[in-house]
């Protein structure tokens, strides 16, 4: 079995999302970072050739060609060699394709555009633009691989939304593929014009055998190799390391301890010369990537950057109690896994059905006295057995943790409130936010701030300063300046810490939400459409959490909140951050580097006669940085305060168990079956999105229900 990355282009569904502001504007609407994709800037178009098919049989090189010919048939006084130009702008990891992706920017040559088409209706010039998606296309497949995949998403001034191609190999890509989707909208907008001008975005992805994915690891680099359940597979020039990676696997699933020692000896040949003579015997030369089907008997590797670990225990790799091999799901508590591979009372595969026997304890059905016996015993460090940790219901036919509600405190159809905690009918209880004392004051906390340079279009973090309860600060520069910053923070002595950032949602978090992604975490979020409100690391039990949730203005506009007179915070040239300027020490730096026009009326100026008032001052770029990203320490638990000590009693509500909607869990699939009834029939079949929800008999809640025949349906 191989672990390997997902098929998914969720990654490029969305191309129109603004770059992240800094933490210093009032609005909290900001956006995610713009994934790194190709912009072309199409100024003005001419009439060239049509290509039909462009894009296989390229061996891969470094990236399309800067500038390559392109002529107007029977027209040589139209050279189109000079009109495009490429350069490339970054490459990055994709690592939800665990892919490269390369960014290009392309310019168009105002000069070399024939006069007569710049002001033609872009539905007036198909062909011309036809042509000029032709030449895009060649430049842009020229040193492509035919397995690479590649997307256009065109805009245009006066568009509402972007046109976007599908995600497809270079192999299937052709001329009318991209063309189509494009005259399609024009017939809508025909007043758009040439001269107006048309931006492409590019995406190409170049995709690679053998990257995967992993879980339950804090830092990649270091934690393969303390993993005591990977077995680290020694680097080598000649990429044998998938078929070294099977034959130690091999080795151990067989228990052959003299092969194992053999390979281990790295004085000897032996596991270069085993790896060649396995290649050698499949006649698939380092090309391998595979993922078994279910037998008795399997192994297990890790891929990770093209290279092949393995991995001996799967509970181990992924840091759980335990692991489900049919469904390849890790987890730490038996009672919360659900599988329909395993027996539903003794939590096993090997149980096999015999003499049922009924449990007078936990009301549950065994399969055979073996079953029993396994439910009520207490196996290894556990303090109590499955039977003790819940029961079912005879009457709702619920299982139940007892720790949730004792078995004397059940009663049908209730659920246990979150506010006051008593067991309730969730579909007419109503809550309040109820009066909590104020927690024991924590020096578990810190506070971080990120500054970024944006000169080349992308979000890199440069600077970081994370500053302790008690002022302690540490701070992290340079180009690594996040992923500096992430490992630290992400590490056992900072296990149970909050960390605060103003703006965190929106700007900070972004790139401590990639590191995590990129080293195989998806941790628990709480999420606001494209932001997120809070971030928790499942294994250190890290929180990272917004003070702008708590006092939603500017970090500008604080200090006057609280009677201080400062200006620092909301002052900062973000367009200076450039790497050339990392060092500058001398006069401030002009205006423009402030983004005053992003400014409201009265910040605007304050702001003038701020940055008047510094004339002749002296501006080190490093020092005001440190400052700057320094001034966080005025982020508190406002709420906690306000709920400790101003709420009053039963004022604040609080949302319903379960919405206020009055529904309890169904299937779309159910929902589309019973209306499909409904209307087969000509009769009106209550359920849950339809009137007042799903109807109850005798505390038993039913999918569907007929008031004209008195009959209930439910779907299975």
């Amino acid at each position: 079995m191989i672990f390997e990355g997902s098929d998914d282009d969720d990654d490029f569904r969305n191309y129109s999302q603004a770059s992240p502001r800094s933490d210093d504007e009032e609005s909290d609407d900001v956006e995610l970072p713009r994934s790194d994709i190709s912009i072309f800037s199409l100024g003005k178009t001419m009439q060239i050739p049509l290509y039909h098919q462009v894009g296989s049989g390229f061996e891969p090189r470094p990236g399309p060609s800067s500038r390559g010919p392109a002529f107007i048939e029977n027209d040589s006084s139209e050279n189109l060699d000079n009109v495009v130009i490429i350069n490339e702008i970054n490459r990055r990891r994709n690592q939800r394709y665990n892919a490269e992706e390369v960014t290009f920017q392309a310019r168009i040559d105002p000069e070399q555009i024939p006069p007569r088409l710049q002001a033609t209706p872009l539905v007036a010039a198909v062909e011309a633009v036809r042509s000029l998606i032709s030449i895009l296309i060649l430049r842009c497949t020229q040193n492509l691989s035919p397995f690479d995949l590649i997307r256009f998403c065109f805009m245009a001034v006066g568009l509402d939304r972007p046109v976007s191609t599908v995600l497809m190999r270079v192999s299937e890509l052709t001329v009318e593929r991209v063309v189509a989707p494009i005259i399609h909208v024009l017939q809508s907008y025909k007043n758009l014009k040439l001269k107006d001008g048309v931006t492409v975005d590019v995406i190409i992805t170049h995709r690679e055998v053998g990257e995967g994915r992993n879980r339950r690891v804090i830092n990649i680099e270091s934690d393969r190799l303390k993993k005591k359940s990977v077995l680290m597979i020694p680097y080598d020039e000649e990429g044998l390391c998938c078929s070294k990676a099977i034959l130690y696997a091999l080795a151990h699933l067989e228990n052959d301890r003299p092969s194992i020692n053999a390979m281990r000896d790295i004085r000897r040949p032996y596991l270069l010369k085993k790896a060649k003579d396995l290649h050698r015997d499949a006649e698939n030369l380092n090309r391998v990537s595979y993922r078994g089907k279910d037998r008795d008997r399997r192994i297990n590797l890790w891929l990770l950057k093209g290279h092949y670990d393995v991995i001996k225990s799967l509970k181990g790799f992924y840091g759980s109690q335990f692991y489900c091999e049919p469904c390849d799901k890790p987890f730490d508590h038996l009672e919360n896994h659900r599988c329909g591979h395993v027996c539903p009372v003794r939590m096993r595969r090997d149980c096999l059905p015999g003499q049922s026997q009924r449990c007078l304890d936990c009301d549950r059905l065994c399969r055979s006295a073996s079953c029993f016996e396994s439910h009520k015993a207490i196996p290894g460090r556990r303090q109590k057995s499955l039977c003790d940790k819940m029961y079912k219901c005879r009457e709702c036919c619920k299982v139940i943790l007892r720790e949730n509600c004792p078995k004397h405190l059940h009663n049908c159809g209730t659920t246990k409130c979150p506010s006051c905690k008593y067991f309730v009918d969730a579909s007419e209880h109503r809550c309040f936010l109820d009066v909590v004392s104020a927690k024991t004051p924590s020096d578990h906390i810190f506070f971080f701030d990120f500054e970024t340079d944006q000169s080349s279009g992308t979000h890199r973090v440069n600077f970081a300063v994370a500053q302790y309860a008690d002022g302690g600060e540490t701070v992290f520069t340079g180009n690594t300046a996040c992923q500096d910053f992430c490992s630290w923070l992400f590490a056992p002595i900072h296990k149970g810490y909050t960390a605060v950032a103003h703006n965190m949602k929106g700007f900070d978090g972004q790139f401590i939400m990639a590191w995590l992604l990129e080293q195989g975490i998806a941790p628990p979020v709480i999420p606001c459409v494209s932001k997120v409100m809070s971030i928790n690391h499942p294994t250190l039990n890290i929180k990272l959490i917004d003070s702008f949730n708590f006092l939603p203005m500017s970090l500008s506009k604080l200090p006057g909140c609280f009677g201080m007179t400062e200006l620092k915070k909301g002052y900062f040239p973000h367009l200076f951050n450039k790497e050339e300027n990392q060092t500058y020490v001398g006069p401030f730096p002009d205006m423009h580097y402030y983004s005053p026009d992003t400014m409201s009326g009265a910040t605007r100026t304050d702001f003038l006669s701020w940055y008047n008032s510094q004339e002749g001052q002296q501006f080190d770029f490093q020092h005001e940085m440190l400052t700057y990203c320094s001034y966080v320490t005025i982020a508190s638990a406002c709420m906690a305060a306000y709920r400790s000590k101003h709420l009053e009693k039963e004022t604040t509500a609080m949302v319903p168990v379960r919405g206020y909607t009055n529904c309890t869990n169904f299937s779309p699939d159910a929902i589309r079956w019973l209306d499909f009834i409904a209307t087969k029939e000509s009769i009106f079949i209550e359920h849950a999105l339809n009137r007042k929800g799903e109807r109850k008999i005798d505390d038993i809640t039913v999918d569907g229900f007929c008031e004209e025949t008195k009959t209930s349906t439910n779907f299975t």
